[in-house]
């Protein structure tokens, strides 16, 4: 395939956390054990989910209240109970992998951008049988790097020479419609993940999706018609 082709050719970015696997279970102990750790008793990990998306050390440092080293002292302890096995305490969404299946058959390429560090998004995408949907994968280099998710969509533009006229972005909270408006590009906002309604139409989606079958067909429609008339034949 020539590169203008695959310049030209329909791109579509994945966020990861709320978008493709439901993750809070995982994430949100692994906090909570890192919270008490620090000596903040009493926080259930089940009202932690507001931090699944964001760089957690965003969320640890408005948790901790604190501006010195705290949170990054609580961000070593969640990566060490996190790494050893609260990450696969995760699922991938129903209707991913028949979504997946048809987009990569439909000729997409297919990425992910997520903030969860490359360390953590690789393992848990090989462990689910999703790796090998994807041509690139985009995430923060380390644990604690709080790459905004803007700067993230910019990076998988760059590195995989897309056309911003030719992707859009499918993610689950604010920070990854802000980001794919700031890069210029479409996006969907899932409902089926960890934002309310209400965060999402603030942030100014160009579409919303109520389930992965709704991301097919809005994806479809963006596709040119001659296009989708010979995919027919």
């Amino acid at each position: 395939m020539k590169s203008s082709d695959r310049m030209t050719k329909l791109a579509i970015l994945f966020d990861l956390d709320g978008t493709l696997t439901d993750s809070k279970p995982g994430i949100t102990k692994s906090i909570a054990y890192a919270l008490e750790q620090m000596g903040v008793r009493g926080v259930k990990a089940d009202s932690l989910g507001w931090c699944v998306g964001p760089p957690l050390i965003v969320s640890l440092a408005k948790i901790l209240e604190a501006e010195d080293d705290k949170p990054e002292k609580a961000l070593h302890l969640f990566k060490d109970y996190y790494s050893a096995g609260a990450m696969f305490d995760n699922r991938v969404f129903e209707g991913v992998l028949p979504l997946l299946d048809t987009l990569k058959n439909e000729g997409k390429r297919l990425f992910v951008v997520t903030a969860k560090p490359y360390c953590h998004a690789i393992p848990i995408l090989e462990h689910f049988g999703l790796k090998t949907y994807f041509e690139g994968i985009v995430a923060p280099e380390r644990v604690g790097d709080s790459e905004e998710k803007a700067s993230l969509i910019a990076k998988a533009i760059e590195q995989h020479r897309l056309d911003p006229n030719a992707c859009i972005f499918v993610g689950d909270r604010d920070c990854d419609i802000i980001g794919a408006n700031i890069n210029n590009i479409k996006s969907i906002a899932v409902l089926y993940g960890y934002a309310t309604k209400e965060e999402l139409i603030n942030a100014k989606p160009t579409f919303f999706a109520e389930s992965p079958q709704q991301i097919a067909t809005i994806i479809r429609k963006l596709e040119p018609k001659n296009k989708q008339n010979k995919e027919k034949q």
